[in-house]
């Protein structure tokens, strides 16, 4: 089996596991992300073959868990033609799969507690009854259960649905405060990229924040009414694919462009992905929408992230380079080697030697040396060494010319072997069992013809013409 096959079943099993935690049920959203965690293919077959491995496991996917609103059946007839903006807040979209995107808070006491326990939310509002809750009682609450800043924020909006008043606490303190200032963040054996500090990012989470997902019925009635040449019903699918944007953007982080900018190409493609979908299948919107987002942000990085432009396809076998030299790392715990590397990736060494020389920023001349140094890429091979002066020019290529002339004196055999013991040429310098192999040689007998070599060159008549080079 593939790395894909592998993968894919690897998901199916977790997908089953969950499943019958959940009484037989595992939302089409769950789906979807699970598949993005381990980077495999979101294609239909992919999932036609997923949802018939699940109905042979009695799985049924579902919109919403049983407790939410209907998924089932057509269209309310009562209800109003487009759903009222702006929503209340449900769920939030996160980079990595969370516990909270899948179920509302409300949910809570009716599935098994992960990273937020049921107690300590418990221990909060019984605490909010008895006296005003203070920063420090999240902050508690925060670092007990592990929390996000996209779980953070759900906890500040169920709060205030419950009326309780929610102290100013600023969210990138809350998140900072969770990974413990700066220190590793042990969830999922991975680093969470501080994306949130940004206060343009916390804005736009907010808004996401208040965007409700559409369930399968909504989202094909609007998709009907979009093609049509509806222009309300179209925005209404944008908005509600808003967070699946921002999800797929911070996968392309530190490729050259912002969150934001990420995020604003990413909304272009979702625009395309609006314009194509054919709702008639029965899939959703997101899974139709991912190739069109991904692409048009690395369209973007592609055109607008790098001085020098790299096309497309080279991005994605960049994108692909480093997602395995981080696997490398965290298997052997140091940085792997081009030959380690180009094994996974089933190319030449030589060609991920020129992908790394690739991925390297482009610094300017002018730039000062701390920036040189920040970017990794000291210019240290066009800086001059140990103050060399316009007298060192003429120095070296004298003293070169005597020395060739000096050596010439020399045997053939034994002029070889010091070239090749002392490294001339700009070759290194090869021990006396190398030279050996070289000539067919005894190690021994090397030793002696370098010696004999080095008496003669001290006879004062070679002597001489190096004496005058010596400070």
């Amino acid at each position: 089996m593939s790395k894909e096959e592998l993968a894919l079943e690897r998901c199916c099993r977790q997908l089953v596991s969950l499943g019958k935690r959940q009484d037989g049920y595992v939302t089409y959203q769950v789906v979807i992300d699970m598949f993005r965690a381990s980077e495999c293919d979101v294609s239909m077959e992919a999932l036609d073959w997923v949802y018939e491995r699940l109905v042979a496991e009695g799985i049924e996917l579902v919109d919403q868990l049983p407790g939410g609103e209907a998924t089932k059946g057509e269209w309310p007839e009562d209800r109003e033609p487009l759903p009222e903006s702006p929503r209340q807040p449900e769920v939030v979209p996160s980079r990595r799969r969370k516990r909270l995107e899948y179920y509302p808070i409300e949910e809570l006491e009716q599935t098994e507690p992960a990273s937020c326990p049921e107690e300590a939310i418990d221990r909060l509002l019984l605490l909010a009854e008895t006296r005003p809750l203070f920063a420090e009682d999240l902050l508690t609450l925060i670092e007990d259960c592990c929390l996000s800043a996209l779980e953070t924020r759900q906890l500040f909006d169920y709060l205030g649905s419950r009326g309780i008043d929610v102290p100013a606490v600023d969210l990138s303190q809350v998140f900072r405060s969770a990974a413990g200032e700066g220190g590793e963040m042990e969830e999922e054996g991975e680093d969470e990229p501080d994306f949130f500090a940004d206060l343009g990012v916390q804005m736009l989470l907010r808004d996401i924040g208040r965007l409700k997902k559409l369930t399968a019925n909504e989202e094909q009635w609007l998709a009907r009414l979009a093609e049509e040449g509806d222009r309300e019903a179209a925005s209404h699918l944008i908005e509600a694919n808003l967070g699946h944007v921002f999800n797929l953007a911070t996968n392309y982080v530190g490729m050259g462009l912002d969150l934001l900018d990420l995020f604003q190409e990413g909304c272009v493609g979702l625009m395309k992905a609006v314009g194509r979908f054919d709702w008639r299948p029965g899939y959703r919107l997101s899974a139709y929408s991912s190739w069109w987002i991904s692409q048009a942000i690395s369209r973007a990085i592609s055109d607008h992230g790098r001085v020098v432009r790299l096309p497309v396809h080279v991005l994605e076998t960049l994108r692909r380079l480093q997602n395995i030299t981080d696997d490398l790392y965290q298997v052997h715990g140091r940085e792997p080697t081009a030959k380690e590397i180009a094994g996974e990736m089933n190319v030449p060494e030589r060609q991920v030697r020129e992908l790394q020389a690739m991925s390297r920023p482009v610094v300017s001349w002018e730039a000062t040396l701390a920036e040189w140094e920040e970017a990794g890429t000291y210019p240290g091979w066009f800086l001059e060494e140990y103050g060399a002066s316009p007298d060192d020019g003429l120095y070296w290529p004298l003293l070169r010319e005597a020395v060739a002339e000096v050596m010439a004196g020399l045997e053939p055999r034994q002029e070889q072997v010091l070239r090749l013991r002392f490294g001339f040429d700009g070759h290194e310098p090869q021990t006396l069992d190398e030279i050996g192999q070289h000539f067919g040689l005894t190690r021994e007998r090397i030793r002696q013809i370098e010696a004999k070599a080095l008496k003669r060159l001290t006879h004062h008549k070679h002597s001489n013409k190096l004496r005058d080079f010596l400070v």
